[in-house]
């Protein structure tokens, strides 16, 4: 990258220290051209660099939320088969198939997912 500016700044300098030639004023000119296309040529690699950390940044926080939000769903899920185990285990030997009561824990954490009570 810096031997892409080099190469052509220099090239710049060629062919403007050609068009000015002995005079001073168009030499500085020149100086000042040369000058200005680094610098330009500098800031525009550096918002480049900024554009590009933004997204990555942007793409990162996107994954961590959904890592997050992946988590969050597996545990609950896993809560609802340890409650649903254990709700069949009791009731199986327990209680008769009528007994309802210890499902509203289930319909509870049921409506509370993203998919609500019927998914």
């Amino acid at each position: 990258m810096l031997s892409v500016v080099g190469t052509v700044a220099g090239v710049l300098w060629d062919w403007l220290s050609d068009m000015a030639g002995t005079d001073a004023r168009a030499r500085v000119t020149a100086v000042g051209t040369v000058v200005s296309v680094i610098f330009g040529f500098g800031g525009l690699v550096t918002l480049i660099l900024l554009v590009h950390r933004q997204i990555l940044q942007t793409r990162a926080q996107t994954h961590t939320e959904t890592v997050a939000a992946d988590a969050k769903h597996d545990a609950i899920q896993k809560r609802a088969q340890e409650l649903f185990l254990k709700l069949s285990n009791t009731s199986a030997m327990t209680r008769p198939p009528s007994a309802s009561a210890p499902c509203t824990p289930l319909t509870t954490l049921g409506t509370n997912t993203r998919g609500g009570a019927g998914r």
